[in-house]
């Protein structure tokens, strides 16, 4: 098993997201069409058959859990969840339109 580490996300695809401060995050492969990506500092995982897909299936879930939980109240959130969605308002954000 091969691990690569340090990697950086510097930016998401989506339109109506946006990254506020880089992610790190490692890639570990586990056979050879078997990834595993890993956010650094957050319980964010995904996998894919190869390196481009893995990250492509990592933006999905880090800009898809940031809409999912970025409004919701403590009380609705068990801790480990709490804690993602503070990790992800703290390094993702909407983009404003200011043409409306």
């Amino acid at each position: 098993m091969a691990k690569i580490t340090g990697l950086r996300i510097t930016g998401l695809p989506d339109q109506d997201v946006f990254l506020k401060q880089m992610i790190d995050y490692n890639v570990e492969k586990l056979s050879d069409d078997n990834f595993v990506a890993s956010v650094v500092g957050a319980n964010l995982n995904a996998s894919g058959d190869t390196l481009e897909e893995v990250l492509d299936n990592l933006l999905d879930i880090i800009a898809g859990m940031f809409r999912l939980l970025q409004g919701e109240p403590d009380s609705r959130l068990a801790r480990p969840m709490r804690e993602l969605r503070d990790f992800l308002v703290d390094h993702v954000g909407f983009v404003v339109d200011n043409d409306g």
